[in-house]
Formats: C-alpha cells, structure tokens, sequence
C-alpha cells in the first residue's frame, strides 16, 4: 500500500504534467447544452440583423402589398372568435420573417 507521501507525490507529478505539456490533456467532454446555446445565440443575432435590414428597407413604405407582406411575414394567425365580458374579441398572431411573434 502506498504512504500518504507517495501519493501526493504522484498527484503532484500528474499535476506538474498538465502544467508543463497541456498538449496531453485530454480535453474535457463537450458541453452539449453550451454549444446550443451559444448556437441559438448565433441563430438569434443573424434573425435579427436580417429583420432589422427590412424594417430599415421599408421604413418609409408608402403602399402595402402583397410581395412586401410576403416578404416581412412567415404567417398571420387569426384564432376563433371569443366573447369576453360582452365584447367581442378575436386574436390575431403574426408571425414576422426571422424572429416570429413580436410582443
């Protein structure tokens, strides 16, 4: 059985051995949930410079057509209509090209 000393010796030498070649470390298992979402990140920051290059294209749109619509929305959504507190209520989502449902 080895003493106390020995073994500290050895996790000292281990130690040292990373310190002085990193290179045989073998790295560390990846990091599934990291790269998603760093990835999402990505995603999320391209979506949103590409939506923000179309609301600077039609910023000061005069007319409102159907290649435009087509252009700035994946979907329109219209729900069954709901009567809440005697009124009358419908909801409508709109689904906008690279981000989805705003607000």
């Amino acid at each position: 059985m080895a003493s106390p000393r020995d073994l500290s010796s050895k996790t000292l030498m281990i130690k040292w051995e990373r310190y002085a070649n990193p290179a045989s470390v073998q790295p560390a298992k990846s990091l599934p949930h990291v790269q998603v979402s760093v990835s999402s990140y990505k995603d999320a920051d391209s979506n949103s410079r590409q939506l923000t290059a179309l609301i600077q294209k039609y910023f000061d749109i005069r007319e409102l057509d159907a290649p435009t619509l087509n252009e700035i929305m994946s979907k329109i959504e219209v729900h069954e209509r709901e009567i809440v507190a005697g009124e009358r209520e419908q909801k409508v989502d709109i689904y906008y090209n690279f981000v989805g449902i705003i607000g």
